[in-house]
């Protein structure tokens, strides 16, 4: 068991995944840019957690699978969700869908930066197979931390509740006794790193924009849009070269 799989069948990190259902901006726009179109897909949504994403996109789809690695988590969404229809949930990791016949999903949607649990050869296995198992014009979207993000990350944030000082406190020095200054990653296209999530269990990889758009291309994608993941804002290519964003929303389209 790999140690970010080993984090999530930790019952610690359950509650933020285990709360109320709600979508980030950029996912909410993707709905209703697509509202026309989204019942007739045959959707895979990777990384379910808790079911964030499932109690959107599940009624709305014509058919929904929804996939983790982690055991626990896919059991706790077969409960929930076991009225649903047209849904089913697998256990599986994104980087092996042998599971799945190719061409057979018209959406996948990766969601809140679960792509970034895995290192970065595993990150171009899991793209080589969404492009597998995506129909011929299929979309794909999925967010991503931003290596032009770093600087921000190290420094003090002061909270709007000043009671929270002492865990900003906290969070910054943990993060350097963890993984050391932030130097060590200047002029890096990609690092992985433990950025606090999960109360520090989860490795993150944190990748450049560009690298990324190019990785998309050599997979076989057209990126189409670019986003900011928080404010669901569109970012051009010369913001999207430049922003330092921490979570950029992608769709792009199998060619």
């Amino acid at each position: 068991m790999d140690k970010n799989k080993e984090a999530y069948e930790n019952e610690s990190i359950y509650p933020a995944y285990f709360g109320k259902p709600w979508l980030l901006n950029a996912e909410k726009k993707f709905i209703r840019l697509f509202s026309k179109k989204i019942s007739s897909f045959e959707m895979l949504d990777v990384g379910i957690g808790g079911g964030r994403t499932t109690f959107f996109f599940a009624p709305k789809v014509r058919n929904y699978v929804g996939i983790d690695y982690s055991t626990k988590m896919v059991g706790y969404c077969q409960e929930k969700f076991v009225t649903f229809r047209h849904v089913e949930f697998a256990e599986m990791d994104a980087r092996d869908l042998s599971t799945f016949s190719t061409e057979r999903f018209d959406l996948i949607l990766f969601s809140f930066n679960g792509i970034d649990c895995v290192d970065y050869n595993g990150r171009k296995r899991i793209l080589l197979e969404f492009n597998r198992v995506l129909k011929t014009g299929g979309l794909l979207l999925f967010s991503f931390h931003n290596v032009r993000h770093v600087y921000r990350l190290y420094s003090f944030q002061m909270p709007r509740n000043p009671f929270k000082i002492p865990r900003e406190v906290t969070r910054t020095r943990k993060l350097r006794e963890i993984n050391g200054g932030p130097e060590q990653y200047a002029g890096r296209e990609f690092f992985t790193i433990y950025d606090g999530a999960d109360h520090f269990q989860t490795l993150i990889l944190y990748l450049l924009p560009e690298r990324q758009r190019e990785d998309l291309l050599n997979a076989g994608f057209e990126p189409e849009q670019w986003q900011d993941l928080q404010s669901g804002k569109t970012l051009s290519r010369h913001q999207l070269v430049h922003t330092t964003n921490p979570w950029i929303f992608v769709r792009a389209r199998k060619l």
